[in-house]
């Protein structure tokens, strides 16, 4: 009888990491039955959606109470399943609060437990070390600096490297790229990630929308891109695509390539941060969340810095921008320069790349898928 394996990602890049970690598994075992809950990659790579994640990205504790009447219904569907024993084996990748949760029923019904994504203990809430070593069978990091922080725990863990090595391409065709989107290469290009949830488009385009006349003020012939996640709907933008952002690109489902395609980048900290120093994009980093939310995230969270990049170097190498610093002012004066001193430039891809070397090297996901095949055996 096949192995059937439950795998739950609740947001945009944990669908893109389940999607090339299941990929990876039947490469290894092509009989495998794989389920859970994610998005539209995970699906195109042949995993079974019983509910997608377009509702569950949601950020803050403010915000996450308009959205639990869907969460707890997706969990009360899984601990069903999980109940009468439909997989062998349960895949978290990252979304902690629930996933977390989660592992308690899996545990109570004898499933073994791998937790792909390691929730950001080095941040806040450091106690979850207990609840995770209580609960995981085996903990597969991407970030170099969290493995020790496993070791000394005495949780099982392995450091796979980062799954978006796996997916920048090496050869790029920003031409070809410009003119099907009909973009000049010759002239300069400003991309943009507002978020792969709803609550952060709705936090930060009013703010972007307000900056880039400021902007293409100040650098001529300035090309803007908007790139849509692949968590988000085409709705989901109808309030921003208005009269005065009609000179802007909208792109969908190809993040990457406008990172690779752009001069400088203005993105919402996230995974998005790495995904940008792995292309060499050099980038300014916003975050806006509810007063409330943010309030609480001030007394909790231990991290110098919001934005990805800067946490894995140690270091501020992009400036980033939190909450009421969020403002046109401060997003054009960092901004710009970028745009037009190519030193500068130069200069900011040189320290990306030396975070993006700490991040280990391209595989993560079979070296995941391994592990993953070892557990099933």
């Amino acid at each position: 009888m096949p192995k059937r394996i439950l795998m739950v990602a609740g947001e945009s890049s944990g669908d893109l990491h389940g999607a090339h970690l299941a990929t990876a598994l039947w490469k290894l075992d092509p009989t495998l039955e794989i389920m859970g809950v994610g998005g539209d990659r995970m699906r195109c790579a042949g995993v079974r959606i019983l509910y997608g994640i377009e509702d569950l990205g949601v950020v803050g504790v403010i915000e996450v109470f308009s959205h639990l009447k869907i969460i707890a219904k997706v969990y009360w569907m899984l601990k069903r399943l999980l109940q009468n024993k439909e997989a062998d084996l349960l895949i978290l990748i990252d979304y902690p609060d629930f996933n977390l949760r989660l592992a308690r029923v899996s545990k109570r019904f004898k499933i073994k437990t791998i937790y792909y994504i390691s929730p950001q203990i080095w941040a806040w809430r450091r106690g979850r070390i207990k609840v995770i070593k209580r609960l995981v069978s085996h903990m597969m990091v991407i970030l170099p600096f969290e493995k020790k922080i496993y070791e000394e725990a005495a949780v099982p863990c392995s450091f796979v490297g980062h799954p978006l090595l796996d997916e920048i391409p090496v050869d790029f065709d920003r031409k070809g790229f410009c003119t099907r989107h009909g973009i000049d290469p010759n002239q300069p290009i400003l991309g943009i990630l507002p978020g792969s949830r709803r609550s952060e488009i709705g936090a930060h385009m009013p703010v972007l929308l307000k900056t880039l006349p400021q902007i293409q003020k100040r650098v001529s012939n300035l090309q803007v891109i908007i790139a849509r996640a692949p968590s988000l709907r085409e709705e989901d933008f109808k309030n921003w695509k208005t009269a005065e952002s009609q000179r802007i690109h909208w792109v969908s489902g190809e993040t990457t390539e406008v990172l690779k395609a752009s001069d400088a980048v203005i993105t919402a900290s996230g995974t998005a941060t790495l995904q940008a120093a792995i292309c060499g994009a050099p980038m300014v980093i916003i975050y806006r969340v509810s007063p409330w939310t943010y309030f609480l995230g001030r007394m909790l969270v231990r991290v110098n810095f919001i934005g990805m990049v800067n946490v894995v170097a140690g270091k501020k190498i992009v400036p980033e921008f939190i909450q009421n610093e969020v403002t046109p002012d401060r997003i054009v004066e960092a901004i710009c320069p970028i745009l037009l001193d190519s030193n500068l430039r130069d200069k900011i891809r040189k320290e990306l790349n030396s975070v993006r070397e700490t991040l280990g090297t391209p595989g993560a996901s079979v070296r995941a898928a391994e592990i993953v095949k070892g557990y099933l055996n």
